[in-house]
């Protein structure tokens, strides 16, 4: 048999048998899915933090946070990037959650802006837009049978903070002093209670283990 017939019995098996293959891979596929072994209530999710994901970083009476600024400033980032945009899902978080619902997760990580909810941290008001946005992407995800988890902040603070104390460098900033978020966020009544609607799964924060307590 020559080279030339060879190729043309190679060709003609992958035309008749190729799709035979794929179809049985494809049906194994949804067998193995179906009889997962993970137990009915397993967590599976999506993580991702306010920074790199939010944008819109002046907008609805948003202050600056210490990322806006650091990466304003030229050299600090290597490309000039930075997350004034990012992937934009504080306008865009109805597909986000149409993505997730799509893939079939059950859970959603995600941290909040503290620069959007108190653009001035302790030394100014609440920004009620802020909450009014964590409440929309909160129970939009709800509508979508997702459950929110919620950070508690992922390392960006308002810039304020960080030009009064130095953000979390300073002991003025530690979570067990009095000028921490979640006291801040006390000291404003009407924010504590819209933001303690919407934190439906537990308060974290990100890599605690990385903070210094006092």
């Amino acid at each position: 048999m020559g080279i030339s017939s060879i190729c043309k019995a190679l060709i003609l098996f992958e035309l008749i048998l190729l799709p035979l293959f794929l179809s049985s891979d494809a049906k194994n596929l949804k067998e193995s899915s179906d009889s997962s072994s993970f137990p009915a209530n397993f967590l599976f999710g999506t993580a991702s933090s306010s920074y790199q994901f939010e944008g819109a970083y002046q907008s609805d009476g948003k202050g600056s946070s210490n990322w806006d600024v650091h990466t304003h400033k030229p050299g600090n980032i290597i490309d000039g990037s930075n997350g004034d945009i990012a992937i934009d899902q504080y306008h865009r978080y109805l597909e986000d959650i149409d993505l997730m619902a799509s893939l079939g997760v059950n859970t959603y990580r995600f941290s909040m802006s503290w620069a959007r909810i108190l653009p001035k941290g302790r030394f100014g008001g609440v920004n009620m837009a802020g909450i009014s946005y964590y409440n929309k992407l909160i129970n939009a995800l709800l509508l979508k049978g997702i459950q929110p988890f919620v950070s508690l902040t992922h390392f960006d603070v308002p810039q304020e903070l960080e030009d009064r104390y130095g953000g979390f460098l300073s002991s003025e900033s530690q979570i067990s002093r009095p000028r921490t978020v979640i006291v801040q966020l006390n000291t404003h009544q009407n924010a504590a209670r819209s933001l303690s609607e919407i934190a439906v799964m537990g308060i974290q924060r990100r890599s605690p283990l990385s903070w210094r307590i006092t």
